[in-house]
């Protein structure tokens, strides 16, 4: 049974010279990062934990595409669709598998390609989101991250916050123009959903 919740709410502000900023420094961001902190945006949201009942979270992209992402979210909220936690990867010290442990879904963080030791994710020019990676595991040939998703590798499941085609989280993103990771041929990340860097001005870099 659904709870009745406060209507949605959200603010946008700027990242560079606050102290988030310092806070980021050195576990999501550096110098030599793809992005400067000038283009990117804090997003503080509500959002529908699995306890059904209205949370604070917070997400960082680049600022082109917060208008957008703040749509998704508050259709999101407004349909209920749970998510466990939002918290920014600093509280992790950039630590992306220990984030996605903590089913905890986010975006921006300068770090390399998964499996890859050069290379920046597209999360490190915050035009890509992460939703409930525990429920949404990132599926690879020996096995999954985290390894506490292999329960939800069968996605013929129902569980709270799993994203199938055609449910509510995938077609919002979708409909923004993100591809979805549990798309891919090499790798299935479900949890997963990115935009080309061209809609941020950037080219994609060779890796």
């Amino acid at each position: 049974m659904k709870l009745a919740l406060p209507p949605f709410a959200s603010d946008v502000c700027a990242v560079a010279e606050t102290p988030l900023a310092s806070r980021m420094l050195g576990t999501t961001w550096r110098p030599d990062a793809p992005v400067p902190l000038e283009e990117l945006r804090l997003l503080r949201v509500h959002h529908v934990g699995f306890d059904g009942k209205s949370h604070g979270g917070e997400i960082i992209v680049h600022q082109a595409i917060a208008p957008a992402t703040l749509r998704i979210f508050q259709i999101l909220y407004e349909n209920q669709f749970p998510i466990e936690t939002m918290r920014l990867l600093h509280h992790y010290d950039g630590d992306d598998e220990a984030s996605m442990a903590d089913n905890n879904s986010s975006a921006f963080n300068a770090r390399p390609l998964t499996g890859h030791a050069s290379g920046w994710s597209k999360h490190s020019y915050g035009v890509a989101i992460d939703i409930n990676p525990v429920i949404n595991p990132y599926a690879m040939a020996d096995g999954c991250l985290p390894p506490a998703g292999s329960r939800y590798l069968d996605r013929t499941q129902e569980a709270p916050g799993l994203i199938r085609p055609g449910t509510l989280c995938h077609t919002l993103f979708v409909q923004q123009g993100f591809e979805w990771g549990g798309d891919w041929s090499h790798v299935r990340d479900y949890h997963h959903f990115e935009l080309p860097l061209r809609v941020i001005g950037y080219d994609s870099p060779s890796v």
